[in-house]
């Protein structure tokens, strides 16, 4: 019981020593997605713009959180199998989240990372019939990256959500939930505040 007090004891002061001396940071970035939606036969890419804050946890390690919005959303095409009519679909995902980067090779010019996180994704379907809103639902998130000189930044980013729409008296094909997996390559410049 002792031992493990002292432990405790350590982590915390260990801690609050690294948090003192962390560096904290707000950054923007943007960038480019692609879809990898459930049931989508062709691909659609969107322009994802965001922001982040965070610290330094400890030497290696961030941690932060962040928001992300579509400046375009994702557009493809919805073909009915029984008239062979086309709908445009355009889906539109934001998320706000906390993540947390490790830094592989802590380099003074270039640092690869790898980083994961979670998030509350929410959204919007638009087709022809109108805009339904998505439920809010939570999701995750992993990828790899760069910090370069001079705060600049660049990272590739896959998102693991499903959703369901929010809506009654959904056709089969749209009722339930489904996946609405996307991936990001976006660059940023994230800058100290202190």
């Amino acid at each position: 019981m002792r031992r493990s007090k002292l432990l405790i004891i350590l982590v915390a002061i260990c801690l609050t020593a690294g948090i003192s001396q962390a560096q904290f940071f707000i950054g923007v970035q943007g960038g480019l997605g692609f879809s990898s939606f459930e049931d989508q036969d062709e691909g659609a890419s969107a322009i994802p713009l965001g922001i982040t804050a965070g610290t330094d946890l400890l030497p290696i390690i961030d941690v932060g959180a962040e928001a992300n919005f579509l400046l375009s959303p994702y557009k493809f095409n919805d073909v009915d199998p029984l008239t062979s009519n086309t709908t445009e679909i355009e889906f539109n995902q934001s998320f706000y989240g906390a993540y947390v980067r490790w830094y592989v090779i802590p380099l003074p010019a270039v640092s690869p990372y790898v980083k994961g996180g979670v998030a509350y994704y929410t959204g919007k379907w638009k087709s022809g019939d109108g805009d339904i809103d998505l439920k809010g639902s939570v999701g995750f998130n992993i990828g790899a990256g760069v910090d370069l000189l001079f705060g600049l930044y660049g990272e590739f980013v896959y998102h693991i959500v499903s959703h369901e729409l929010d809506a009654e008296n959904l056709p089969a094909d749209l009722a339930g939930s489904k996946g609405y997996n996307s991936f990001q390559v976006t660059v940023g410049y994230a800058f100290d505040l202190l």
